[in-house]
């Protein structure tokens, strides 16, 4: 793998420069870990890409659609889409891009051609969008390693590759399965899908407890008849039946550590075992 650190106050990457680094097939993958105040790269077309900010922000731009990517959260970019980036305030931030026989040995484990597609060249109206999304713990501790390899100058080769796998089965949980049919426009729908993954990740924060619509439609910006529509449309499920799952999968959490099923059933917010039981069975069938 190729490392390519560096640190400025200032710096502008155009066309010509740019051109030097997309346009030519990657041999291996290439890690860019950069710290700088002021970076503006314009619109390129790049390869398969994973992009994280360690500290603070990176905005991406495709098309007509700004993601604003802050430390915590991760960004895939599928191979052929043309995007440009701009940071206005000290960042440190880092972006992997991996060949095409690469990054689909990163997705071998994916069975549907909905997360293959994300490696292809070719990008049907169908496919993954960029999405900005949290990431998990699994993924931050592998961070702060390859980041402290880095400062150490020691092989980052493998966590960087450890990274982009845990990655990749988050992104598959928060991905969307569904596609979103009433939407013509691309920057339309990657826009609502992006709203309802924010919806989703709030689910996920409170463990699925108290979920009112009014506070999920709020936090997509969408009416609740249609945040209803597009959250089914593209997770396949309603709010409230993924609420459900998201309990359900806490209480077998929670019995797992060793907490009695009252106690489980309780913490997921179910009044006793039956009522758990229940809804797991709602939730199996």
């Amino acid at each position: 793998m190729r490392v390519v650190q560096w640190s400025a106050p200032e710096r502008t990457i155009d066309e010509r420069e740019a051109g030097d680094f997309y346009d030519r097939p990657l041999a291996e993958p290439w890690l860019f870990h950069f710290a700088t105040q002021r970076l503006t790269l314009d619109p390129h077309e790049g390869p398969f890409s994973l992009k994280l900010v360690v500290r603070g922000e990176e905005r991406y731009r495709f098309g007509s659609r700004q993601l604003r990517l802050r430390p915590g959260q991760l960004l895939f970019s599928p191979a052929g889409r043309t995007y440009s980036s701009e940071i206005s305030g000290l960042s440190e931030c880092l972006s992997l891009f991996l060949p095409p026989a690469v990054a689909a040995e990163a997705w071998s484990d994916s069975t549907s051609e909905h997360d293959a597609i994300i490696c292809s060249k070719r990008r049907p109206a169908n496919g993954p969008v960029p999405v900005a999304f949290a990431a998990s713990g699994s993924v931050r501790n592998l961070v702060a390693e390859l980041l402290a390899a880095l400062r150490h100058s020691n092989s980052a080769d493998n966590l960087a590759l450890e990274i982009v796998s845990e990655a990749a089965q988050q992104w598959r949980r928060v991905s969307p399965v569904g596609d979103l049919t009433g939407p013509r426009r691309m920057a339309t729908r990657e826009e609502l899908i992006g709203r309802v993954i924010r919806a989703r990740a709030m689910i996920d924060d409170i463990h699925g407890a108290r979920c009112e619509l009014d506070s999920l439609a709020e936090e997509a910006c969408l009416s609740k008849f249609h945040f209803l529509r597009v959250f089914k449309e593209a997770f396949g499920f309603t709010p409230g039946q993924y609420a459900r799952r998201v309990r359900v999968k806490r209480a077998a959490e929670l019995e797992a550590l060793g907490r009695s099923a009252g106690a489980a059933a309780r913490a997921a917010g179910y009044s006793r075992p039956s009522s758990l039981k229940r809804a797991r069975s709602k939730v199996l069938s």
